[in-house]
């Protein structure tokens, strides 16, 4: 979630990730990031982390960048 999002809350954010109920479950707020904008301050990081998310949920036929 992009801490300087003006269009969603970021407690609305923290309300999904509790519903969830998932131990592993992880909300990742980014200081700078505007709504939708967390590549656009932190790409290096997204692409690791979406990568890896796919990775882990997906299963081994997923290439890493």
């Amino acid at each position: 979630h992009g801490q300087s999002d003006h269009t969603i809350a970021e407690a609305n954010s923290e309300r999904l990730v509790d519903a969830l109920d998932v131990p592993t479950a992880e909300l990742w707020s980014v200081e700078k990031a505007e709504h939708v904008g967390t590549y656009k301050v932190e790409p290096e990081a997204y692409t690791a982390r979406v990568t890896e998310f796919f990775v882990k949920h997906l299963g081994h036929g997923v290439k890493t960048l």
